[in-house]
């Protein structure tokens, strides 16, 4: 039976969901465009994705950037300054590692004339079935100062998630235009480790009370 192509989402502006990068370079962080690749069904892996994301990497680097850098998940890696660098690693690590298997890259820099004009990180949603659209995908979200650079990814993506025969439909997602300075907070607050902390400064301050109540 043939599997379905995939949908995919293009998101404008922040969530809550993942940290933001604060710069580039000098530059405060502005703006971010989002892709998400959805996954198919349970079994669905990134070999699945990973030649339609370097299509797609390629037509914006064509359209923004004269160069970029490319990192991988494996930190032992070196950094990679295209994508037939990295083919040639991806090839060596198949003949002399039976279990590798392909990843998406963890980040992508694009440059213009030198200068850092778009980051973009790998949010991994494979196996979170929760918060719409990124629940069971593969995310990339797309850094930049610049309004223009900004706008321009969104449109590439448009166009090319738009004419990729593999996409089964392209749906834009309006989130937060800037991040909330509260949400570092929020985040703490909602995290495990939140409880502990509580509990142990309850106790201590228990204990401090204890000790006054001692020598008054």
């Amino acid at each position: 039976m043939k599997k379905s192509n995939v949908q995919s989402f293009i998101c404008h502006g922040f969530n809550n969901y993942c940290e933001s990068p604060k710069f580039i370079g000098e530059h405060r962080v502005m703006f971010r465009t989002a892709v998400v690749f959805k996954e198919r069904d349970f079994d669905d892996v990134w070999d699945v994705h990973d030649d339609l994301f370097w299509r797609m990497v390629n037509v914006i680097a064509a359209e923004l950037a004269d160069s970029y850098r490319i990192k991988v998940i494996d930190q032992t890696a070196p950094i990679f300054d295209s994508v037939s660098e990295l083919r040639a690693w991806q090839s060596l690590q198949k003949e002399t590692d039976s279990e590798f298997v392909l990843d998406p890259p963890a980040e992508i820099d694009l440059f213009s004339a030198g200068a850092s004009i778009c980051h973009m990180e790998f949010e991994d949603w494979s196996d979170i079935g929760k918060h719409e659209p990124y629940a069971c995908s593969f995310t990339f979200s797309f850094y930049s100062y610049d309004e223009n650079v900004n706008a321009k990814i969104g449109e590439v993506l448009q166009k090319f998630l738009s004419s990729e025969k593999a996409i089964s439909g392209v749906s834009e997602v309006y989130e937060v235009p800037q991040p909330k300075w509260y949400w570092p907070i929020l985040n703490t607050i909602k995290s495990e480790d939140f409880l502990v902390y509580a509990g142990f400064s309850v106790l201590i301050l228990f204990a401090l009370v204890m000790i006054l109540q001692r020598w008054m």
